[in-house]
């Protein structure tokens, strides 16, 4: 164990047959306690991966544990830690070095990533992160939102299904997909996306929203701090704009809201949304505004 811990350039071989021997003695006492204790014996470079990795580990152990954790390593350091976490992850073969999936269940969760950053995730979303060289890469499938550690030397990447590509330095943001980039919330700094569709990339500034319907790409003043608002625990609006309103639960239930009442988003509206499911809260709006929600797995209609 020594050697294994102090050697990570060791044959692939003989390293593979070490990871087994590990993952068949993980819930050993002894071999948990060595560890713990030789953790500072570690090269340099794979201390910043272990404490990066412990940092997820803690953010993972104050929520309910997600319905799928994946953590993808190649470094001696992380395999290490990946045995004493308890059961929060598991490794594969066949994986992108230091590449960690999450996923959340049926609550917003928080997370705080390896390099700092912290993501909340709605429900039913699951994102990948990975640091490749100078690049700290994402790619989340659903809502989330993102404040991201400033790193001038590591840009922050977030990628989507379709080809789409937001880029920031350090800010916060939340970004809703469902495969393809549907919108983007900036609440502070600036970022910077591709689509596939524009031959060109656009940069968003605070208080904006960039909608992407097709091919149409929409950007709109917003108030960006009302609508990222969908992470609190309880939400209170206090004579709130009808159109920030959905918006804000959009995020918050990861789905599309079409309002084609006739209801005009300027109209102001005041009520308070807590564990509530979709269905409950949609029913109060309904009774509210008196108009139909009609609820399609990830679309919501309001006639």
């Amino acid at each position: 164990m020594d050697w294994f811990l102090s050697h990570d350039d060791m044959p692939a071989e003989l390293r593979d047959k070490m990871h087994l021997w590990l993952l068949e003695n993980s819930g050993d006492p002894e071999v948990q306690r060595y560890l713990h204790e030789h953790e500072d014996a570690l090269p340099a470079e794979n201390k910043v991966d272990i404490s990066g990795m412990m940092r997820l580990k803690k953010s993972l152990s104050r929520s309910s544990k997600p319905r799928r954790i994946v953590l993808r390593v190649a470094a001696t350091a992380a395999v290490i830690v990946a045995l004493i976490t308890g059961g929060f992850f598991f490794l594969k073969k066949d994986i992108t070095p230091q590449e960690t999936i999450i996923t959340a269940d049926t609550g917003v969760r928080n997370y705080t990533l390896p390099d700092g950053s912290t993501v909340k995730l709605s429900p039913g979303s699951s994102l990948s992160y990975s640091k490749q060289g100078s690049f700290r890469e994402a790619r989340l499938d659903g809502t989330a939102h993102f404040d991201i550690t400033p790193d001038a030397a590591h840009p922050f990447r977030v990628h989507f299904a379709d080809g789409a590509m937001a880029e920031v330095l350090g800010t916060s943001f939340s970004a809703e997909s469902n495969g393809a980039l549907q919108a983007i919330v900036l609440r502070t700094g600036s970022v910077r996306i591709s689509l596939p569709t524009l031959s060109e990339s656009v940069v968003l500034h605070s208080d904006q929203k960039l909608s992407v319907e097709g091919k149409a790409v929409r950007i709109d003043p917003v108030n960006a701090a009302s609508v990222c608002r969908w992470t609190e625990e309880t939400l209170t609006f206090d004579a709130t704009p009808l159109g920030e309103l959905l918006d804000c639960l959009s995020y918050r239930y990861n789905v599309r809201i079409d309002n084609r009442s006739g209801v005009p988003p300027d109209k102001l509206i005041s009520m308070t949304v807590g564990s509530e499911s979709l269905g409950e809260v949609m029913s109060l709006l309904g009774r509210l505004l008196s108009v139909r929600p009609d609820i399609q797995a990830r679309n919501v209609i309001i006639y």
